[in-house]
């Protein structure tokens, strides 16, 4: 769906989500000064832009983790919050079906 990398304070590119399932990987990084990093992401629809939930609670210091979202499908963007940490952040959909027999 996407990815993005940065610094600071920044609003994604808009992408589109078709199921009511998907998930934000998050990782923040060197922290400096220590002690000094915050980060948050918001979930925003792209038609209206107003704010749809809080996906990664404001957090200082580094670390990563996984955010689920279930909301209905639509246009998104997300909007991070930080200062003091680089941040990555990718986006994956759901993927729903049966997992494969590994023994076929």
């Amino acid at each position: 769906m996407g990815a993005w990398t940065g610094r600071g304070n920044v609003q994604s590119d808009s992408f589109e989500i078709a199921s009511t399932q998907w998930r934000i990987k998050w990782e923040t990084t060197n922290e400096t000064p220590p002690g000094a990093g915050t980060f948050m992401v918001r979930v925003h629809s792209s038609i209206s832009g107003r704010p749809l939930m809080v996906a990664v609670e404001p957090r200082h210091g580094t670390g990563k983790g996984i955010a689920l979202v279930t909301e209905d499908p639509r246009l998104y963007h997300l909007v991070i919050e930080s200062s003091a940490v680089d941040w990555s952040i990718q986006v994956e959909e759901a993927v729903v079906g049966v997992p494969e027999d590994p023994k076929k």
